[in-house]
C-alpha cells in the first residue's frame, strides 16, 4: 500500500510505501458512494459520510485543481456493458452512467502508480514502466485529414494532449462528437510495458508504472515485488535472476498477452452484439 501526502493544490507533499492488509469498512459499490455525497446515503453509506467519505472527496477535488493543470488527455467513449440473462443469451446492452466516484478512484489509482515508478527510480530499482509513446506522424497525417472534413484543426507539430482535448471539446457541438473521439482514439500509440521510460503521452506524465491491481495484472504484481526489494518490506521480492535481460523479456511478454487478451474482449463483444441486433 502506499500513503500519499498532498496540499490544497493537489502539489505531492510525501510518500511512503508499507506492506499491509486492507480491510473493507463497508464495501460501498461506486453507486453507493456517489449517492451519499449527493445527500442519498444508504444504511451501509451513511456512518462513513463524514469521517471517510468527505474527506475522501475533498482530497479528490484537490488532486482535480492539479490534473487540470497537467490537461491529460480527456476522451469521451462511454464504456458499454452487456448483460446476459440466465440461458447466457444478450439480454441487453447499455451504457452505465460515468460517475464521479469512478473518475475519484481513477485519480487515486493515477497517483499510487506514479508513486511507485518515482520510488523505484530513486532508489535505483528495477522498474516496468507503463510506457504510452506520443502519436506517429502517419497516424497524426490521417487524423488531420479527417478533422478537416469537419473545419477542425490540429497544431502542426509540437503536439500535446492538451491540443486533442481542444479538437474534442470544438467536436462536443457537432452530430459526430463520438466519432470524433474514435478516431483521435485511434490515433494514439498503443501503450506497453517496457524497462525503458519514453513517459505517459496520454496522461501526460513522465513516469508511470501499474501498481494497483496486481491480483489481476502480472505488470502490477511485478512492480509490487520491486517494491518489496527496494524498500526492504520482507520476502517475496525480485530476485536477481529476474532483472535485467529477463525483465525486459516479461515485459514484452505481458505486452504481447494483454493485446490478445483485448482482442479477444473486443471480437467477443462485437459477435454478442451482433447476435442481438
Amino acid at each position: 500500500a502506499v500513503r500519499i501526502v498532498f496540499d490544497a493544490n493537489g502539489a505531492k507533499r510525501g510518500q511512503q510505501f508499507v506492506r499491509g492488509i486492507m480491510r473493507s469498512a463497508a464495501k460501498l459499490t461506486y453507486q453507493e458512494a456517489q449517492d451519499a455525497i449527493d445527500g442519498k446515503p444508504s444504511d451501509r453509506a451513511a456512518p462513513l459520510l463524514e469521517p471517510v467519505l468527505k474527506p475522501l472527496w475533498a482530497a479528490y477535488r484537490a488532486l482535480a485543481r492539479a490534473r487540470d493543470e497537467r490537461q491529460p488527455l480527456d476522451l469521451d467513449l462511454p464504456e458499454r456493458k452487456i448483460l446476459l440473462d440466465a440461458t447466457g443469451q444478450v439480454e441487453r446492452v447499455v451504457v452505465p452512467p460515468r460517475l464521479e466516484a469512478h473518475r475519484l478512484i481513477e485519480e487515486f489509482m493515477i497517483q499510487a502508480n506514479v508513486a511507485a515508478a518515482e520510488v523505484l527510480e530513486k532508489k535505483h530499482a528495477p522498474v516496468v514502466y507503463r510506457v504510452h509513446d506520443a502519436p506517429s506522424r502517419e497516424k497524426l497525417a490521417a487524423l488531420r485529414d479527417f478533422l478537416q472534413t469537419l473545419d477542425l484543426k490540429l497544431a502542426a507539430s509540437g503536439i500535446k494532449p492538451g491540443h486533442f482535448n481542444g479538437i474534442l471539446a470544438r467536436a462536443k457541438t457537432l452530430p459526430v462528437s463520438e466519432l470524433v473521439n474514435e478516431v483521435v482514439l485511434r490515433a494514439q500509440a498503443q501503450a506497453m510495458y517496457a524497462i525503458e521510460n519514453c513517459g505517459h503521452f496520454g496522461l501526460n506524465l513522465r513516469r508511470y508504472a501499474h501498481f494497483t491491481s496486481p491480483i489481476r495484472r502480472y505488470a502490477d504484481l511485478l512492480v509490487h515485488r520491486a517494491l518489496i526489494r527496494a524498500c526492504r518490506l520482507g520476502d517475496g521480492g525480485l530476485a536477481d535472476e529476474e532483472t535485467g535481460a529477463h525483465l525486459a523479456e516479461t515485459a514484452q511478454a505481458i505486452s504481447a498477452a494483454e493485446r490478445r487478451a483485448m482482442a479477444a474482449e473486443r471480437e467477443t463483444a462485437d459477435r454478442l452484439i451482433a447476435r442481438f441486433l
